[in-house]
């Protein structure tokens, strides 16, 4: 299609068209488009035509579901009236580009499900409009920047599944509008930063499948609103603390493949909400307490493979 016979075309939709091929270079020459969507075209392919960057009008572009490959062209700052961005389940390789900082009005931003590689940039910062920020299931290695804690308006943080390594920054503690936090199957080391306390309003924590250490911190009781807590599968240790039992509105409990010990304490009958409670590959001892009778909401526990838990 030669893209240029329409010049004033405003709102582009070709999502789940079976379209096959690469884009056309000459897409660039829609001056005026505000909306593109190629999305779930599994035959689209080649690389993002660096024109893409012509388009500086465009507030949507929604390009996932497809094969498309190589890199995110640097371009792609240009597009500067972007609020929702969303490439994800794509072959995109290379690292983020840095000149992603220039996109300052955006809401949504979602890059899961690439080939992705590299740090994130620190420019990310820039992006204060930012409410959900998705880049699960890439190959992003380096640290998590402290400077991630500008991103103040983030409800949605996933960067569960990469190469991520280094401690969680304390700035984190910043981000306290955040409802949801993935940063499970990565490389991060030491222990959980007390600035966890701040996260009021989060309902879902996962730093699971890491090399987190040390014990869980108090601070963890202070995010009352956590319905799910999946710390599985890190070098957590020590004895699950009684303050657990604040967290009362948890459904899902995981603490399976680190090394607690001492007895499971009592107090995790106040937990009535839960649903599924996993502690297995642990150094627990004695008795299952009484008080789990309580539980009565409980569809899934499992303290498999510890040392001495009397039923």
């Amino acid at each position: 299609m030669n893209w240029t016979s329409l010049p004033n075309l405003e709102c582009l939709n070709l999502s789940d068209c079976f379209l096959a091929g690469s884009i056309s270079d000459n897409i660039g020459s829609l001056s005026k488009l505000t909306s593109l969507d190629l999305s779930s075209n599994s035959q689209l392919e080649g690389v993002l035509p660096l024109t893409l960057g012509n388009l500086t009008q465009p507030v949507e572009l929604y390009i996932f579901g497809t094969q498309i490959s190589g890199p995110i062209p640097s371009g792609i700052g240009q597009l500067t009236n972007l609020i929702f961005l969303d490439l994800h389940s794509n072959l995109f390789n290379i690292s983020i580009p840095s000149e992603i900082g220039s996109l300052k009005n955006l809401v949504v931003m979602d890059m899961s499900s690439n080939n992705l590689s590299g740090p994130i940039p620190s420019s990310i910062s820039k992006l204060t409009n930012l409410t959900y920020l998705e880049l699960s299931a890439n190959h992003i290695s380096g640290s998590i920047p402290p400077e991630i804690g500008k991103l103040k308006k983030l409800v949605k943080l996933d960067m569960g599944t990469n190469r991520i390594s280094g401690s969680i920054p304390p700035e984190i503690g910043k981000l306290k509008n955040l409802v949801k936090l993935d940063m499970g199957y990565n490389m991060l080391n030491g222990p959980m930063p007390s600035s966890i306390s701040q996260l009021t309003s989060l309902t879902s924590l996962d730093p699971s499948l890491n090399i987190i250490s040390g014990s869980i911190p108090p601070e963890i009781r202070k995010p009352k609103a956590l319905v799910s807590l999946d710390m599985r599968s890190n070098m957590l240790s020590g004895p699950i603390p009684s303050y657990i039992g604040q967290l009362t509105n948890l459904i899902l409990l995981y603490f399976s493949s680190n090394r607690f010990n001492g007895s499971i304490p009592p107090v995790i009958w106040k937990l009535k909400n839960l649903r599924k409670i996993s502690m297995h590959d642990n150094i627990f001892s004695g008795p299952i307490p009484s008080s789990f009778g309580q539980l009565t909401n409980l569809i899934f526990l499992d303290l498999s493979s510890n040392t001495s838990i009397l039923s």
